[in-house]
């Protein structure tokens, strides 16, 4: 989640940016949200496996306002009042979720809250799924 959290900070940045119309700065937009895509499809993973219907809606929410956002930032004439407000979007649903599953702050460090009755963290989840295909190839 923390490569999720320095990718929209990054994506907010550029699309807040006088920058915002140049190829490059787009371009980039694109990069980060892949990279949301990818950590927001682990932490899908982790909420269906857990049978917990709301986590795997908040992340279907989140990856079809990333599309949003991949749209306006790709059409030909982009609108960066429009980015933003995809943007905006964006963030509802991160806090949306973590209102409803996280607690700590920056400094102490974040956690399931616990009566989500989440155990483990997304990471350590998607490494557990890889030691198990790992071992069924053996």
């Amino acid at each position: 989640m923390v490569a999720i959290g320095e990718a929209l900070g990054i994506v907010e940045s550029l699309v807040d940016s006088p920058a915002y119309l140049l190829n490059s700065a787009r371009g980039d937009v694109i990069t980060r949200v892949a990279i949301m895509r990818l950590e927001i499809g682990t932490a899908r993973m982790f909420f269906d496996a857990r049978g917990v219907r709301d986590g795997v809606g908040f992340t279907d929410d989140l990856l079809g306002a990333l599309g949003s956002l991949e749209y306006e930032v790709t059409v030909a004439e982009p609108d960066q009042a429009a980015a933003l407000e995809a943007l905006g979007g964006i963030r509802d649903t991160c806090d949306a979720c973590h209102h409803a599953y996280r607690e700590g702050d920056r400094q102490a460090g974040y956690r399931f809250t616990p009566g989500a009755g989440l155990l483990g963290s997304p990471g350590t989840f998607v490494k557990q799924a890889h030691g198990a295909i790992h071992e069924r190839e053996k």
